[in-house]
């Protein structure tokens, strides 16, 4: 198996493990958080929607991202 493919499906495996429980939509969202940043470097939604391969919009992908990381337990801390 190739690395790249290798860090797909052992990153998919933790994804799975972490977000046990969750909806799927906070599942995609932690995949692809994690993809991301992996494959970026950085945390910019702008960089990540660009990296990742979705059959929509990168304006689209990032409006996602955002709304989902400022959902009430996906990123935001609890005060």
């Amino acid at each position: 198996m190739k690395p790249a493919v290798l860090c797909k499906v052992k990153l998919a495996e933790f994804c799975k493990k972490v977000s046990q429980g969750q909806t799927r939509p906070v599942q995609k969202f932690y995949y692809d958080m994690l993809m991301g940043l992996c494959g970026t470097g950085s945390p910019s939604l702008n960089n990540i929607a660009r990296m990742l391969i979705d059959k929509v919009s990168t304006t689209k992908t990032s409006e996602r991202l955002y709304r989902n990381m400022h959902k009430r337990g996906s990123g935001r801390r609890n005060r």
